[in-house]
């Protein structure tokens, strides 16, 4: 292989802002970044703080 060819420059690393796994490796510096694991962690959490419609039904006028 030559000098040429293959990576060349700093390669960074983003992780996850929750946990700090790593998620993958990027050419450009980007810090912000979560893996899927904490992601459907905070959807879960959101939706279970929000409060929920109460519950109506509407039978079919037909």
């Amino acid at each position: 292989m030559n000098e040429g060819e293959g990576l060349t420059g700093t390669i960074y690393q983003e992780v996850c802002t929750w946990c700090g796994v790593v998620v993958r490796r990027l050419d450009t510096k980007n810090s912000r970044g979560m893996c899927l694991k904490c992601y459907a962690r905070m959807l879960s959490d959101h939706q279970r703080s929000s409060p929920t419609p109460p519950k109506t039904f509407r039978h079919s006028e037909r």
